[in-house]
């Protein structure tokens, strides 16, 4: 058996060779069986018991390999998994095109979740404030650029683009006109080479 794994499968079709035995038989060869998939590495000098058990024997190890392969798939999986969550609740600044109620402009921020997530609503799309949104850009923080750091430099050189929605909403101060969109994300771009 595999380390760790607590259960095997038994197959129906057993039955006809356990019945086949006597009872006496049939016993010691499900003693043997509980010890061979316990690691205990039986042995026994009965030749009907050794012979009977070479057939549950072997698909005993074919149901391990494919077990085997399974695992191994599922730590693939599971690593893979782990990367996608990384970069999708990676520390990230984003930049968003909020529009509705007559209105439309961009938003800037940072989180460590999803931005649908993040902007989570009733409404497909929505922003629990009113507004919908769109995902212009997204930058993952590295060790070279902390999206903290950008996020200021960001507000600092485009305060004079600075919108103020009409909907009051926490971190509305990191809204900015619509048309400061592409020299933002051309900003942000500047930092990818660092």
């Amino acid at each position: 058996m595999a380390e760790n794994k607590k259960s095997f499968i038994a197959y129906c079709d057993w039955l006809e060779t356990f019945d086949a035995l006597p009872d006496d038989k049939a016993g010691q060869l499900v003693k043997h069986l509980f010890r061979y998939v316990n690691d205990l590495n039986p042995e026994t000098d009965d030749i009907l018991i050794k012979a009977v058990f070479v057939n549950i024997k072997q698909t005993l190890k074919r149901d391990l390999k494919k077990y085997e392969q399974k695992q191994t798939q599922f730590s693939e999986a599971g690593i893979e998994s782990a990367k996608s969550r990384q970069l999708i609740k990676g520390t990230q600044l984003y930049v968003l095109r909020f529009y509705g109620n007559n209105e439309e402009f961009i938003k800037i921020g940072i989180t460590d979740l999803s931005i649908n997530r993040r902007y989570s609503s009733n409404e497909e799309g929505g922003f629990k404030y009113g507004y919908k949104f769109e995902i212009e850009y997204q930058f993952f923080e590295s060790k070279n650029v902390k999206v903290v750091e950008l996020e200021n430099k960001i507000l600092q050189k485009f305060k004079n683009k600075k919108y103020i929605p009409l909907i009051d909403f926490p971190r509305k101060n990191e809204c900015f006109n619509l048309d400061s969109l592409n020299n933002i994300i051309n900003y942000i771009n500047t930092f990818n080479d660092v």
